[in-house]
């Protein structure tokens, strides 16, 4: 019976990817770098250390990261303040799982402060149980330290535990966490060198209710 759900941030809650793309091709189109689909996928869902090896084979790349890096956030915070960046389903989700009494948890790579300022951009001041970001633990994604943190912090079986992702690197984390992976994708496709870690697949995050409501009929 599932119990708990946990929310990657970027791509799955928040069109951040999306805009994450426009920034970096921005940025390589300014100094010469042309990124392409083996790159996104690597970086994508990761922390800095795990994203290194698609770092490495650009030359001098990670030595200007730094100004990537406030382009990005720049470019992500206008339009989460202005537009909204909430994925559609979002607020439905969140709604379903709070009037169920589901525990609710974020695991994301990116860093605390980070996730709790897009968080702030919802239209409601939402709950949830545990928030487990990328500096607050050792190894991020694809290692499973975010989500067995979750798991832990909340005190539910893994097999409890629903994890939604859109990214590889983190279906193959919340694979080795031995949780429920749910695949809701957003910029990268699902391919056969993850395919198979999938338990369920959506189109987007309002299809995870009548999903979960499925569930609780079975049980």
């Amino acid at each position: 019976m599932i119990k708990c759900v946990i929310l990657d941030c970027d791509g799955l809650m928040f069109d951040t990817e999306r805009v994450s793309k426009e920034s970096w091709l921005a940025f390589g189109k300014k100094h010469g770098f042309a990124f392409d689909d083996e790159f996104f996928i690597g970086i994508t869902g990761v922390g800095i250390k795990e994203a290194k090896p698609q770092f490495d084979r650009f030359k001098g790349l990670e030595k200007i990261l730094p100004e990537l890096y406030e382009l990005r956030f720049k470019m992500i915070m206008e339009q989460a303040h202005t537009i909204g960046l909430a994925k559609p389903g979002l607020e439905n989700l969140l709604d379903f799982l709070e009037e169920n009494n589901y525990r609710i948890c974020i695991g994301s790579s990116s860093n605390l402060s980070y996730v709790k300022e897009l968080v702030s951009t919802l239209k409601k001041n939402y709950h949830f149980d545990f928030i487990c970001c990328g500096d607050m633990i050792t190894n991020r994604k694809p290692h499973p330290d975010i989500f067995l943190k979750c798991i832990k912090e909340t005190n539910m079986e893994p097999s409890n535990c629903l994890v939604l992702e859109d990214s590889k690197m983190g279906i193959i984390a919340a694979h080795r966490a031995l949780a429920i992976t749910g695949f809701v994708p957003d910029l990268i496709a699902k391919d056969e060198s993850f395919a198979h870690l999938i338990d369920h697949e959506f189109k987007d995050l309002n299809e995870v209710i009548p999903f979960l409501k499925s569930q609780n009929c079975k049980d």
